[in-house]
């Protein structure tokens, strides 16, 4: 089995209380696609930095309850923001990613500045 496929198999796992996602390493080139005949074009192209080397192939988050053995240990907790210039809302499907990471107990929102940022961070 290759690991695109083992990869797929284990993405398949993140469905109620626990969360995957696919996270690609490196750079990409983004823009307008065009034909011509046999080849693909891209126009307006800019590079596009994607996950830091080194990012495993999957991450996410699990719904942990903490338990009296837990107490006094350090337990990580995933956030994610949603950057737009102010006065910009998110998409829906942004919107509604943002809300099952919530409802699985991530700190997550969308931020228009630093300010607001670091409050997602923060849990305020």
């Amino acid at each position: 089995m290759n690991e695109k496929t083992i990869q797929n198999k284990i993405l398949s796992l993140g469905t109620g209380d626990c969360r995957l996602l696919r996270a690609n390493s490196g750079a990409a080139w983004q823009g307008k696609t065009t034909r011509a005949g046999d080849k693909l074009i891209l126009d307006n192209y800019t590079r596009v930095q994607l996950m830091p080397e080194g990012t495993s192939d999957i991450i996410g988050l699990v719904k942990t309850k903490i338990t009296q053995d837990m107490i006094g240990k350090n337990v990580a907790i995933f956030c994610a923001i949603e950057v737009k210039q102010p006065g910009k809302k998110p998409t829906e499907k942004q919107q509604n990613f943002l809300n099952i990471l919530k409802k699985l107990g991530a700190r997550c929102g969308v931020a228009t500045s630093t300010e607001e940022a670091k409050k997602i961070i923060h849990g305020e």
